[in-house]
């Protein structure tokens, strides 16, 4: 790149120079017009034609100055985050009042975080500090911010977190203007209050985060302030109560000096009668209640007694083995007469049975024949002279054989 011509008067030459110049034609090169001044301090050759007197300038590099291209910067990513919705006041989240465990996200070798430790020791020494180390300057410092935040997320421990780091340059906090800085801060469950820098300090992060301390030290304050109100708030009723119990105890001695003992004597004789006539009265409203209640107890044990005997087991056991007993013989009795009744029935159908029996024929000298084949023989015709036969007699068998049949 070369620059502008400067016609001036012959100059030594030297091979490298770092020139200031005012660079307000630069703006327009970028995307938005910005309304800042930019100062460049370019470093390139410088040589001269004596011919014409002319001086020219080759430049090898250019770095910004002022504060143009870092506002530009600041205000391209406040512009995107903005339009994100990352900025918004909706999206800024309460601290809890009384926090019990802060996150710290700074360097651990840093001033800022002793300033912290000594703050919350001193107003809270019940707050536990957790501190996920990272660098807040440098190159890789955006990355291991995020890094740090993400390792207290997932710890899930801290009520709130603290992200910032101690005064310096502008080029040392810029860090905490990375997009992605602001944006892990945005992200985070818990909520996040920024603290870099000193007052006139502002980064990305303090616009993003739910809160804005001016310095870290001011962050401790603002997280124990709660509880720092609270010691203050009891110390006052201590004082208060102090205060009270003394001016009482004035009182009482100012009574005690007013008060002559005579007097005194006989107030607490007075004073004692009444609660004696009182104890005397409530003994004998005592025990006038306990005997009606004893009275009254007495006539419902009575009650019950009356109600259990009538429903006593063993009366209605012992009424029940006499209705058996009853039962029993009632059945005994029916038992035996129909017996007999069973009895004179059978001893009647068999005398029936036997007259109409044919062993009463037997008996009156008849007999009963059957052939070889078990068949009653009813007719002569049906056996034949040589036939084997059987005659059932009133009482046993003969065989025989036929020697003889005629009709």
């Amino acid at each position: 790149m070369e620059a502008s011509r400067y016609k001036s008067k012959p100059l030594l030459a030297r091979p490298f120079i770092a020139l200031r110049v005012a660079a307000q034609g630069l703006a327009a090169a970028w995307r938005h017009e910005i309304p800042f001044r930019m100062e460049v301090v370019a470093f390139g050759q410088l040589t001269v034609y004596p011919a014409r007197g002319e001086m020219h300038l080759t430049v090898t590099s250019l770095d910004a100055r002022g504060d143009g291209l870092w506002r530009k910067a600041l205000e391209e990513t406040r512009v995107r985050l903005d339009r994100d919705g990352l900025l918004a006041a909706a999206r800024k989240r309460a601290l809890p009042p009384s926090p019990r465990c802060v996150g710290m996200v700074t360097s651990p070798d840093g001033a800022a975080l002793r300033d912290v430790i000594a703050v919350v020791r001193r107003r809270a020494p019940h707050v536990t500090i957790v501190v996920s180390g990272a660098a807040v300057q440098g190159a890789t410092a955006p990355r291991e911010i995020c890094d740090a935040i993400a390792r207290l997320v997932r710890w899930g421990g801290a009520d709130v977190i603290i992200v910032g780091r101690g005064g310096g340059a502008r080029e040392d906090l810029w860090a905490f203007n990375d997009e992605g800085v602001a944006r892990a801060i945005a992200a985070c469950p818990v909520p996040v209050i920024s603290a870099v820098g000193h007052e006139i300090d502002v980064t990305i992060a303090d616009f993003v985060a739910d809160l804005r301390a001016p310095t870290p030290s001011a962050a401790a304050e603002i997280i124990t302030a709660a509880q720092h109100r609270i010691e203050d708030r009891i110390a006052a009723l201590d004082a208060r109560v102090l205060r009270a119990a003394r001016y009482h105890l004035v009182l009482a001695r100012q009574r005690l000096a007013s008060v002559s003992i005579p007097a005194m004597r006989a107030r607490l004789e007075s004073l004692l009668g009444r609660r004696v006539q009182r104890l005397d009265d409530l003994i004998y409203r005592l025990e006038s209640a306990a005997a009606r209640r004893l009275r009254t107890r007495s006539a419902q044990l009575a009650q019950v007694t009356a109600r259990l005997a009538r429903h006593n087991p063993a009366a209605r056991l012992a009424l029940t083995r006499r209705r058996l007993d009853r039962a029993n013989d009632s059945l005994r009795r029916l038992a035996q007469k129909t017996m007999s009744t069973h009895t004179m029935r059978l001893a009647r159908a068999a005398t029936r049975l036997h007259a109409l029996s044919p062993l009463a024929v037997l008996d009156r000298g008849y007999a009963l024949v059957f052939d070889s084949g078990g068949h009653l023989l009813r007719d002569a015709a049906n056996a034949q002279p040589g036939d084997a036969i059987r005659a059932r007699l009133a009482r046993g068998t003969i065989a025989a054989k036929v020697t003889e049949s005629s009709e």
